[in-house]
């Protein structure tokens, strides 16, 4: 799913951000299915849960978009 992305300024950006709770597994990996998503719509990098409205500390880096220059970078999705 598409989630819409919070630009600087908004609210939800100044709110303090919590860890992850790793026993939440199913709801992690589709907040980060969700982000992969939305990541690959906005042609990005990367991508930060509170970017997306959720104030936990989770972030995604897409470096496939760089591989032309940085070859070591081709197969790289965190």
């Amino acid at each position: 799913m598409i989630l819409p992305i919070y630009l600087y300024g908004a609210d939800v950006l100044r709110n303090e951000n919590v860890e992850a709770d790793l026993n939440d597994k199913e709801d992690i990996l589709q907040l980060i299915e969700n982000m992969k998503d939305t990541l690959k719509v906005a042609d990005g990098c990367g991508l930060a849960a509170p970017q997306v409205g959720v104030n936990k500390r989770i972030v995604i880096v897409d470096g496939r978009e760089l591989s032309d220059t940085y070859d070591y970078l081709q197969d790289f999705l965190r």
